[in-house]
């Protein structure tokens, strides 16, 4: 089900971008956003299954106060495609207090998928 992925993050073409608001920027600001853009393009995701690569061994520490945790069960999905992203390292098993569930939609064409977290 998931498409072979080569490349976490595929360049993402500045050039096409859509820029500017017409009656409130002029050439001259477009041209600098696109500098401004294609000077940082590499936090910029390209199209389609594009992800970030994953960040290994960081460690995020928040400050929570005193929040109690809160844990969902979670959603049901297609074995096979839960393992294709375990195998694939998009996701892993949690047994925090904190785990939030997956919600994956398949794209417009059923090929490719959009996963989102609800925290």
């Amino acid at each position: 089900m998931l498409p072979e992925i080569e490349e976490l993050t595929p360049e993402c073409n500045i050039d096409e971008a859509n820029l500017g608001v017409p009656g409130i920027t002029n050439p001259e600001m477009e041209t600098k956003m696109i500098g401004i853009l294609k000077r940082h393009r590499s936090i910029f995701l390209g199209d389609v299954n594009a992800a970030p690569a994953p960040a290994k061994g960081v460690v995020c520490d928040i400050d929570v106060g005193e929040a109690k945790p809160v844990a969902f069960r979670a959603r049901h999905c297609r074995t096979f495609l839960g393992e294709d992203l375990l195998e694939a390292g998009l996701i892993e098993h949690s047994e925090s207090e904190w785990s939030s569930p997956i919600v994956i939609v398949l794209k417009k064409k059923g090929i490719y998928i959009r996963m989102c977290i609800d925290y």
